[in-house]
């Protein structure tokens, strides 16, 4: 019957086939972005320590190394954290240059996410023994895309910028930034992609500095909210002991609630309109199949003379409509 009428199949298709494929490419970013889990371990146990103002203005800037550094040592609530922030820089090599987006992190950053390299190792303590470091992980996509895959790439020095650095290690695939507030408004940051390259720091010159953003892992069996009351503590008695600290408190968040912020936003309302257009083809397709019913009412009547019951009536239609999905849903995946 189908074949019979070539136009109708092809327009019942095609209706079908726009609305389930504008609904599968969305749920497809839907799934990568908001619904898989990120590639840390456990990371339900991963907070981000956000520096807030106590009288509730907006405030972009990080922490100071000495603040971090002293809850790093006292913190009964925190198992470990790490500092890290957003840079970007070129790879510079012998067909040209590329912009890249990286992260500087403390060694203990991986070990803290639960992260393994692909290749190679992490970053350790003697990454950081002088202000100048040498080494680099690249991120697996840039590793695939500009080297190749290159499996010997451990050892290697690359150039960035006007820098020689070594490459300890390949990180494994997925990762991507964690938020860095004071830089969100830099035309090259995006918080939702895949980290390219990874270098480490230490605190240095001013402790004071309020260039850093803190990752935390929580203690087995400890709750967001009596970390939030030790650091909230903690903060409290450097503000009063030193000044410099004054008018800024601690704000304790999920990890995978904060990297999925913007996704979210973003995603949402796109999944919305989009149920909306495919229901729309769903509406556009059944009146066609209407149309189509009343055309065929001589030929229901005469199947019905000759012996056709109801259900047998039911299910040619019902089969010809499955066949109908199932064509949409091919050519709308395709």
């Amino acid at each position: 019957q189908l074949l019979k009428n070539p136009g109708f199949t092809a327009v019942a298709v095609l209706t079908l086939a726009l609305g389930i494929g504008a609904t599968s490419t969305v749920f497809s970013l839907i799934q990568g972005v908001l619904l898989t889990p990120p590639p840390y371990r456990q990371p339900d146990r991963l907070v981000l320590i956000n520096p807030v103002r106590t009288d509730g203005q907006r405030y972009t800037r990080g922490w100071p190394a000495a603040q971090w550094l002293e809850w790093q040592k006292e913190s009964s609530t925190l198992e470990s954290l790490a500092a890290y922030g957003w840079t970007f820089n070129l790879l510079v090599l012998s067909d040209g240059s590329e912009s890249i987006e990286g992260m500087r992190v403390t060694p203990d950053y991986f070990k803290v996410l639960g992260l393994q390299p692909a290749l190679g190792r992490a970053f350790d303590e003697s990454d950081v023994q002088t202000d100048t470091s040498t080494t680099v992980i690249l991120g697996h996509d840039l590793w695939q895309r500009r080297f190749n895959g290159d499996a010997n790439i451990v050892g290697q020095t690359v150039q960035i910028h006007r820098g020689r650095h070594t490459v300890v290690g390949v990180m494994s695939p997925d990762v991507r930034f964690l938020p860095t507030p004071n830089v969100a408004q830099e035309p090259n940051y995006n918080v939702d992609a895949k980290v390219d390259y990874w270098i480490p720091t230490r605190p240095s010159g001013n402790l004071k500095a309020p260039n850093a953003y803190i990752v935390g892992r929580l203690r087995p069996g400890v709750s967001l909210a009596k970390a939030q009351a030790e650091i909230a503590t903690m903060t409290e008695r450097q503000a009063r002991d030193d000044r410099d600290f004054a008018g800024i408190g601690a704000k304790l968040q999920p990890l995978d609630a904060q990297i999925n912020q913007e996704g979210r936003r973003l995603l949402l309302p796109v999944a919305g309109a989009v149920a909306l257009v495919f229901l729309i083809a769903c509406g556009n397709a059944a009146g066609l199949l209407l149309a189509r019913g009343l055309q065929r009412q001589h030929e229901y009547a005469l199947r019905a003379a000759l012996g056709a019951r109801s259900f047998q009536l039911c299910r040619l239609i019902f089969t010809e409509s499955v066949l109908l999905a199932v064509l949409g849903g091919f050519v709308g995946t395709a």
